[in-house]
C-alpha cells in the first residue's frame, strides 16, 4: 500500500454514515470490524452480505473469539 490510487479501486459512503461514525467511540477490533464491513459490503455495491467470522478474522488478523465479541459489542 506504498501509493494507493483511486484507479485502483474505492467505495462511496454516505455522509450520513460518515457523520455518525464520527460521534462512534470504537475499539480498534470493532473499528477494524467495522472496515470490513464496509469493504464486502459497499467495496462490491452491495446493502447486505453473509460474511462468516472466519472472513473477518483472515482480514482482520484478530482471533474469531475477538472478532465474534467485536460484532456483538457494535
Amino acid at each position: 500500500m506504498a501509493n494507493p490510487q483511486l484507479e485502483d479501486g474505492f467505495f462511496r459512503i454516505a455522509n450520513e454514515i460518515a457523520e455518525a461514525l464520527a460521534r462512534l467511540i470504537l475499539n480498534s477490533e470493532e473499528s477494524r470490524c467495522l472496515w470490513v464491513l464496509f469493504r464486502l459490503t459497499y467495496g462490491y455495491s452491495k446493502k447486505s452480505d453473509l460474511i462468516g467470522l472466519s472472513q473477518f478474522s483472515e482480514l482482520t488478523g484478530i482471533d474469531r473469539s475477538h472478532v465474534c465479541r467485536a460484532l456483538v459489542s457494535l
